[in-house]
């Protein structure tokens, strides 16, 4: 696979397992374009100093409500929405982070430079609605 450039040595690291399952990412745009699926890295350019293996990849959830709590968190995300994705291995590969706050997987996404391929937009071609009124088996 290719990686982006701006990606550390050792990075995707050797503990992370081919991408899968269903995730939920908050984005802005509906539907979701290249640039709801930066890494932290890209997202926040000058907040830090160089790029490092956690902030290389994007932010990904496996429960729903740990995405609501992190907008409750951090206000600024408030106005972002939710979409739900199926990831499969051809998008890259993803890492568990357990926090104090919950499980955050870092997803190394293939090189997406220069477009976001057909398989990503395929992964996360709706939005999730008001989780709230959800039934755990519509999430």
């Amino acid at each position: 696979m290719e990686w982006p450039h701006f990606y550390p040595e050792n990075c995707p690291p050797t503990e992370a397992k081919p991408a899968s399952g269903k995730v939920y990412r908050l984005v802005r745009n509906n539907p979701p374009k290249a640039e709801d699926f930066l890494s932290t890295w890209e997202e926040f350019p000058g907040r830090f100093p160089e790029p490092t293996i956690r902030i290389s990849g994007a932010s990904v959830y496996t429960d729903p409500q740990d995405v609501e709590r992190l907008k409750k968190r951090i206000p600024q995300l408030n106005d972002r929405k939710t979409a739900k994705g199926e990831l499969n291995s051809t998008l890259g590969f993803s890492d568990a982070l357990t926090t104090p706050k919950g499980v955050c997987f870092c997803w190394f996404l293939t090189n997406y430079q220069t477009r976001l391929p057909r398989s990503i937009r395929a992964a996360f071609r709706f939005l999730v609605g008001n989780l709230n009124g959800m039934s755990s088996a519509e999430r």
